[in-house]
């Protein structure tokens, strides 16, 4: 009997402590897989935000133009002017010429309607990319971009095993095709349609966007903290939802409650009656 529990006790010590190296094992992997997401994340983010960065630098330097010299210069002050300013009626946007009322608000509507169009355009030019605008083969010319994505393909590649199947696929694509190749894919494409790529999805592969793309997404998922807000609210509701079924069931039970308690009243009262 000793003996049999001696073997029963070894089993499970054994069966711990190789559960115990399988988990840690696995923990050790994760750490070195999100170690080297993290040595990437950083230059992914830079090479795909930075047609939005030219974007947002050409539209701070765009300016607003008229045909009416008059308009245009209110609209720039009207632009330049801190919001306070601009709700105050006597500021110097309405030309001295103008001497009724009536024409004064009519010329700060058309400058306040003008400006807003023109704010709305620059919204829109810094955030309506196109697909090939995107792509990093269209961005190579800049040196830190370049140098940027030659960093990631190196230490992806250096570190094949760590990473995803999926960014293990578009790393070998990647790797043996030339960017010129992709950027003439989306060159047909807008020699057939300027907005082609708005309307139609890509045919072909960009196996430098895909990388990108998916080494953020992938990190993000992974550094996600296992309960987020959304968890909580789950678990509130289901707090909620076992509350008021518990509420139900002690209504559902009440009436029966009472029904007992009256028949033990009836019959300690029959009980109790004289003349039995």
């Amino acid at each position: 009997m000793k003996a049999d529990l001696a073997l029963i006790l070894g089993a499970i010590n054994t069966a711990c402590v190789v559960v115990l190296a399988i988990w840690q094992g696995r923990a050790k992997k994760k750490v070195r897989r999100l170690g080297a997401y993290e040595a990437v994340y950083e230059d992914a983010s830079f090479v795909l935000t930075y047609p939005f960065r030219c974007r947002a630098k050409a539209a701070r330097a765009k300016q607003y133009e008229n045909d009416d010299p008059e308009v245009e210069e209110a609209v720039r002050s009207y632009l330049d002017a801190h919001w306070m300013k601009r709700m105050w009626p006597g500021t110097s946007f309405v030309p001295e010429r103008l001497k009724t009322d009536e024409e004064r608000r009519a010329f700060r509507r058309r400058v306040s309607e003008e400006a807003d169009a023109f704010d709305r355009d620059l919204f829109r030019l810094q955030i309506e990319l196109s697909l090939p605008e995107r792509s990093p083969v269209y961005h190579l010319e800049d040196d830190e971009v370049n140098a940027r994505l030659t960093k990631i393909l190196h230490y992806v590649g250096a570190h094949l095993s760590l990473f995803s199947p999926r960014i293990r696929d578009f790393w070998e694509k990647a790797k043996f095709l030339d960017p010129q190749e992709t950027k003439s894919e989306y060159e047909r494409g807008l020699e057939v349609c300027p907005h082609f790529f708005e309307h139609n999805a890509r045919d072909f592969d960009d196996p430098f966007l895909d990388l990108l793309e998916a080494v953020r997404q992938e990190y993000r998922a992974m550094s996600r903290p296992r309960i987020n807000p959304s968890s909580w609210a789950v678990a509130w509701k289901l707090r909620h939802m076992v509350g008021k079924l518990r509420h139900w069931l002690s209504a559902l039970r009440h009436p029966v409650m009472s029904f007992r308690v009256h028949r033990r009243l009836r019959k300690a009262m029959r009980n109790s009656a004289p003349g039995d």
